[in-house]
């Protein structure tokens, strides 16, 4: 019974470290990297995305980050668990930028259902 309580303990903080990884990878990626939850919430964005978006605090409704019908739909589309969409669009607030915008679905932590948006400047 020790060992087994040990082994999850192991298994826990594994985990655990390989979860820091992930974020601090994201983090560093130099292109926005969005995490929406089932209520069209982003709830995560990494560095690139808080400056190019001006994301000052989460959860923040994914309206007041991007207004694109197509980034929406493609992100509804993501939800529902459908394919990966893949699109391109120009922020309202800088109209002079083109993004290349993949959308797909993900599991969320406790099993929800969410989307990634990973957008790369063009």
């Amino acid at each position: 019974m020790i060992g087994l309580v040990r082994r999850l303990r192991r298994e826990e903080r594994d985990n655990a470290a390989r979860q820091r990884l992930i974020e601090q990878l994201v983090e560093a990626l130099p292109d926005p990297i969005l995490m929406i939850d089932e209520r069209r919430l982003v709830v995560q964005a990494n560095a690139a995305a808080r400056r190019g978006f001006e994301i000052t605090a989460l959860p923040m409704p994914l309206g007041r980050v991007l207004r694109d019908p197509g980034v929406l739909a493609a992100v509804d589309s993501a939800l529902d668990g459908d394919t990966a969409s893949e699109l391109a669009f120009r922020p309202a607030l800088s109209p002079d930028k083109q993004f290349a915008v993949r959308a797909l679905g993900v599991v969320l932590p406790r099993g929800a259902h969410g989307a990634l948006l990973a957008l790369r400047e063009e």
